[in-house]
């Protein structure tokens, strides 16, 4: 039960503030515009962070952040970058352990399916399992450790948050409980998206709409859930009204 109101909370929270078109209008129409695609997805991640930030900081609780496309777009951009470096680590971690990368992997692969099981076993297998080990790994860790940062960057406006590592590690290990639940909920949340998903293909027209659906769903949802955790981070780090004083995860150097 408590999912579902989660859930149901997220998606109907925008229409909670009176001004909601006015403060949305570039991301429920962009979207729609496949050429404009690329922007929409900037758009949306710079959108969330101001989102997590307002629903955070905002004396009234779910407030929408102001129409501002150009600051969305700029954060937007950052965040991407960010992401890309996270992309990237597992390949650097590959490449640098001598596993052989991803030309190693693509190789091994290709032994497998030229060659047949038998042939790949003989030319030194490890290689695929570690590779595929490290890439597993990461993508385990990485997640909470970008999603860490963005909190982080969402409460103080540094940027330098993003890719603080081990305040970004800090802050998962010291609010754990609070990430798994949040994380749980995304999954009621991929399910739900999947669900419409299903049935707007279904009708034919809908497949349309079914990839701006998808991504507008997706991040009102998630916005919501952060910026809810963000609000529950922010009152445990300033119990006397002084971010970061007690216990410096948020503000972590």
């Amino acid at each position: 039960m408590a999912l579902t109101a989660a859930l149901l909370e997220g998606l109907t929270f925008p229409f909670k503030d009176e001004r909601w078109l006015l403060k949305t209008w570039p991301l429920l129409f962009l979207p729609f515009f496949p050429i404009l695609g690329v922007v929409s997805i900037l758009l949306f991640e710079g959108w969330r962070v101001a989102t997590i930030r307002s629903i955070s900081m905002a004396p009234a609780p779910d407030t929408l952040p102001p129409c501002e496309p150009g600051r969305w777009l700029k954060d937007g951009v950052i965040l991407w970058l960010v992401k890309i470096v996270y992309l990237l680590t597992p390949y650097i971690l590959v490449s640098v352990t001598g596993v052989g990368g991803l030309g190693g992997l693509i190789g091994d692969v290709g032994t497998l399916d030229t060659e047949g099981f038998w042939a790949w076993l003989e030319q030194k297998p490890y290689d695929l399992l570690w590779t595929l080990l490290i890439f597993a790994l990461w993508s385990v860790v990485a997640s909470p450790l970008y999603h860490a940062g963005l909190l982080r960057y969402a409460l103080t406006g540094q940027r330098r948050t993003l890719l603080n590592l081990p305040g970004n590690l800090l802050l998962v290990t010291r609010y754990l409980p609070n990430f798994l639940l949040m994380y749980l909920s995304w999954l009621a949340i991929i399910f739900f998206i999947a669900l419409v998903d299903i049935m707007l293909g279904l009708t034919g027209i809908g497949l349309l709409i079914l990839p701006a659906a998808t991504f507008i769903l997706f991040y009102t949802v998630s916005s919501h859930e952060l910026g809810r955790l963000a609000q529950k981070l922010k009152k445990a780090e300033e119990p006397m009204g002084n971010m970061g004083q007690q216990s410096g995860v948020i503000k972590y150097e």
